[in-house]
């Protein structure tokens, strides 16, 4: 799950390995080109409205508003629901809202993999119980 489509990138990167199935949700649509591609769906919707499609995904690329109120606002969604998976946050460090968010975590199971991600941090929560 891609919540942050903009120009679809991240889309792309995901849908790179063609055994995955991507859903890519913007609340706007940026889309300047035609993506093409079979394992790729785009949506225009509030994820926090349709939760059926968090719960199925495995794994969520978070690469929105980046103001820290609506990632905390997934965030705290995603722990009260229970939700089993993995957060790939982009630009953590991108400004004082994003650095605050991604400080304020608390889960031993976080990682600043800025190394290789992108230059303005990536983090990476395991939210996984291991089990699936």
């Amino acid at each position: 799950l891609d919540i942050g489509t903009y120009k679809g990138g991240s889309a792309l990167a995901l849908s790179f390995n063609k055994n995955n199935s991507v859903i890519s949700i913007d609340i706007e649509n940026h889309l300047e080109l035609n993506i093409n591609r079979t394992n790729i769906e785009f949506k225009l919707l509030n994820v926090l409205d349709h939760p059926n499609l968090i719960q199925k995904s495995k794994l969520i690329l978070l690469d929105t508003a980046h103001d820290g109120t609506f990632e905390k606002e997934l965030y705290l969604h995603l722990i009260e629901s229970n939700w089993d998976g993995i957060i790939i946050a982009d630009d953590i460090y991108l400004n004082k809202p994003m650095k605050k968010w991604w400080k304020s975590i608390e889960n031993k199971y976080k990682y600043d993999i800025t190394n290789w991600g992108h230059h303005s941090g990536t983090g990476l929560i395991n939210l996984s119980d291991g089990t699936s």
